[in-house]
């Protein structure tokens, strides 16, 4: 109270006697009276005798500085006393394009806002980037109220193509996550809010994907959504499968990941308990390599899989089986086969299947080299079966009955 009353009794003396430079004594000296009770009458001698209105700092003007404090008896008086001396001043912007208004928008202000608003700043101003006040204010800490009071503006744009909605629901500064979901509500009342993309192609449904933001995605669904294609756009499985039960509410996300082939989806999704056979060629038979080697690193193994690694060049995923095999093999089969190698017969996983063995479907030159050291030969030898069968499951049910 004693440093106040001095200021209010001598205000540019008592500047000079903290021995500070001019900028940083007025930013010190507004801050001071900002949070007191002084009057309208006070605020006007001391904006006028310490040149308050041109102050300039990091934080902008006198103006942006003011706006950061709470609204107040005080910081008010001063704010007034500063338009009646220089009524432009609000013309004026801060580093980041943002003047005054912009500024109680994006801190969610409402009493700063209605305070600008009624000396006439216009509400539909714009920074260099098209944002709005509601841009800012859903960017911002964002409150009901004053996205409310904005929500006229929820269909414009910036320059990145993005409405006010795709910058609240990638909002991570709002902590409560009902507040968020109440705040996104003002702006979702019709489906051309859910539908509008940004320069990314992203609708708002995809930023809060992207943001992780699952508390949000049920209230932005919309009917143009090709929920498969969002599913791809994250690796949080809880997301995941939130996006793969709308598109299929009757089948287990992993079970439709699996069925249209999205391969990074069923790796993230895969868990590790299962290594069913029928699952793990299932993988390699539509060319999933992602999963195919998730579910290798679980152990799943099965001969099968060399033909299906083979012709699609999989030369890593056909290394892991040989040396699953190899490691699965007692010591004495590792040597009986090594002998068998030695005599020039390929491995018993060497099956020709409809006429086809690996060797015959690799078409790259380090998957058929890495197979003729395994020893497979280019030929087939006469006493090796000759499976005929629609599939690969045919011919090998053929070798089980033999």
């Amino acid at each position: 109270m004693a440093m106040i009353q001095q200021i209010l009794e001598n205000p540019v003396a008592t500047m000079d006697s903290w021995g500070l430079p001019q900028q940083e004594a007025r930013l010190k000296l507004v801050k001071h009276v900002a949070h007191s009770s002084i009057t309208l009458t006070q605020a006007e001698k001391i904006v006028n005798q310490c040149d308050l209105t041109h102050l300039q700092c990091e934080e902008g003007t006198v103006l942006h500085v003011i706006t950061r404090i709470d609204y107040s008896e005080g910081s008010s008086n001063i704010a007034k006393a500063i338009f009646i001396e220089d009524a432009d001043l609000y013309k004026q912007n801060d580093s980041k394009d943002r003047s005054c208004l912009h500024l109680a928008a994006e801190l969610g202000s409402q009493e700063w806002i209605d305070f600008f608003l009624a000396r006439k700043m216009k509400k539909n101003i714009k920074t260099a980037s098209g944002d709005t006040l509601l841009h800012l204010a859903c960017k911002g800490s964002a409150t009901e109220v004053v996205i409310g009071k904005l929500s006229e503006q929820k269909n414009e744009r910036n320059s990145s193509g993005q409405t006010p909605l795709h910058l609240l629901v990638g909002n991570t500064k709002i902590k409560d996550q009902d507040i968020h979901v109440r705040c996104v509500e003002r702006l979702t009342s019709d489906q051309e809010a859910l539908i509008k993309t940004d320069s990314k192609g992203h609708t708002p449904l995809h930023t809060a994907m992207l943001y992780g933001h699952y508390h949000l995605l049920d209230y932005l669904c919309a009917t143009t959504i090709d929920y498969l294609e969002l599913a791809k756009l994250t690796e949080n499985p809880k997301i995941i499968q939130w996006c793969l039960k709308k598109h299929s509410p009757d089948q287990r996300p992993f079970e439709t990941a699996l069925e249209h082939c999205l391969d990074n989806v069923a790796a993230i999704l895969y868990t590790g308990k299962s290594t069913s056979n029928t699952i793990f060629l299932a993988a390699v038979a539509k060319g999933m390599k992602e999963l195919t080697l998730a579910m290798l690193e679980a152990q799943a193994y099965s001969p099968k899989a060399y033909h299906g690694a083979a012709q699609r060049g999989w030369c890593d995923v056909l290394k892991r089986l040989e040396s699953m095999r190899r490691q699965r093999m007692p010591w004495y089969e590792r040597f009986a086969e090594d002998a068998r190698w030695a005599f020039g017969r390929s491995p018993l996983w060497d099956v020709p299947i409809n006429a086809k063995r690996p060797l015959d479907l690799a078409t790259d030159e380090l998957t058929r080299s890495y197979l003729k050291s395994l020893g497979c030969h280019s030929d087939l030898e006469d006493d090796w079966y000759m499976i005929k069968g629609e599939t690969l499951d045919d011919g090998w049910a053929e070798i089980s009955k033999d």
